[in-house]
């Protein structure tokens, strides 16, 4: 798995849109959307907030 699609599997499983993540993480909606289409990949700041927000590790958004 690729890391957005890691994170889009984290989002699903706790039923946000790409909208709510971006709100609770201070990010546009483009930029998730950009990242779960493996278009970019997020910067070292942003898988932080994402561990922090989904009570994971860097790890578990990383690889599978």
């Amino acid at each position: 798995m690729t890391i957005g699609e890691n994170i889009k599997q984290l989002r699903e499983k706790r039923s946000l849109s790409q909208r709510k993540l971006a709100i609770a993480i201070s990010v546009s909606n483009t930029t998730i959307n950009s990242i779960e289409n493996d278009k970019t990949l997020p910067s070292v700041s942003l898988i932080l907030k994402l561990s922090d927000f989904f009570g994971c590790t860097t790890d578990e958004i990383l690889k599978n």
